[in-house]
């Protein structure tokens, strides 16, 4: 499969092979929403996406791309978020369901 942009939001390129978005075209009520639970959480979109799907047992392998300095260490602070409480995990399956 080939995997092309379906939304970008701010640096966050989605792509609809990604495990977190499934294969629908992303809405922009998911980012929305999504980014409003990131905020609440003190991440970025980016740094909840990563924290989700390095949570997930058959994961192995999380792709980043920076194209700055900067983008690397905010990519990286994910890990220190990695503890989802039950009502966000809920929240994030409600929002992509």
């Amino acid at each position: 499969m080939t995997c092309q942009p379906a939304a970008v939001a701010g640096r966050v390129s989605i792509y609809p092979c990604t495990p977190f978005f499934g294969a629908e075209k992303v809405q922009p009520a998911t980012i929305e929403n999504l980014n409003q639970l990131a905020a609440n959480r003190g991440q970025t979109l980016s740094q909840l996406a990563l924290a989700w799907i390095l949570r997930k047992p058959e994961m192995v392998t999380a792709l980043i791309g920076a194209s700055r300095p900067e983008q690397i260490h905010e990519n990286a602070r994910a890990v220190e978020r990695l503890d989802f409480t039950d009502d966000e995990l809920k929240r994030i399956n409600q929002i992509l369901a």
